[in-house]
Formats: C-alpha cells, structure tokens, sequence
C-alpha cells in the first residue's frame, strides 16, 4: 500500500509526517484485499490516520479482489473518520471487483465513492454533515 499527501491550499507540499491544513490523505490498495493482506491494510490504513489525521481517500481501482475482511477494514476507518470528523473517500472507477462487493452488501449507500481521484479528494472539501452534491457521471459515481 502507497501512503501519499495531497498539496494543500496554502501551498505547502506535505511530507510524510504532515498533511497541510485543509489537504487530503491518500492510500492506493494492492491487488488481493483477503485474510491475507487484510490485517496488514488495517494496520497500515489505521497507523496513517493515528500519525497524520487528515481526510482520507483511498485508491480501490487496481483492486482485484476484496473480500469481507477488506470491507470490515474499510468500515472501521470510515468509523474512524468520522468519529474524528474526517472524510473518507474511495476510488473504485468501474472496478467490477470492488463495486460488485460494495453493492451486494449495501456499502455503496454508506461510502463516499468515486470514480477519479481528482473528484475523491474535491468531496473531502464539502464540510462534515453538509448535503453531498448528487453523484453525477463527471467523476462521481451514481448509486
């Protein structure tokens, strides 16, 4: 897993060790999420919000195959995030694989999902508990 920081609008170019004021955080996930990769992603993913709190968006559009610890995982840090009041967002593009998983358990209703990175990080801008825009096809994805 790749932990990168976004440029924040005061221009400043986080490292790993900080997250400009109002930038995003964001993680690009391997191929296989199973109980293999599971507890190290959860590891990882909950490490990086403890060290840099920030919000978060996370890369699920290489993603082959994620199982349900992967969702499990998935839940907590958004539990995690907002708990903080933080925003997680996921990219999942047209990943069958991870779209697929997300639907047949409802989570596409709870998650913020996107198709580009660029629209994920945008939607860690709108406030905690201000009305999302409705999902549109320009980068968003519809339910």
């Amino acid at each position: 897993m790749q932990l990168r920081h976004h440029q924040g609008a005061d221009g400043a170019q986080p490292d790993d060790h900080h997250v400009a004021r109002d930038g995003a955080g964001s993680a690009q996930c391997g191929v296989l999420i199973d109980l293999l990769t599971g507890p190290t992603l959860r590891e990882k993913l909950t490490g990086a919000i403890n060290a840099v709190p920030a919000h978060l968006v996370i890369d699920l559009s290489a993603v082959q195959f994620l199982a349900s610890i992967g969702l499990n995982v998935l839940v907590e840090i958004l539990a995690a995030q907002e708990a903080a009041g933080r925003h997680l967002a996921l990219v999942v593009n047209d990943n069958h694989a991870v779209t697929h998983s997300l639907q047949a358990t409802g989570l596409d209703q709870v998650f913020d999902l996107h198709a580009e990175i660029a629209t994920a990080i945008e939607g860690c801008t709108v406030p905690m508990g201000a009305p999302r825009p409705a999902r549109a096809t320009t980068g968003r994805l519809q339910h």
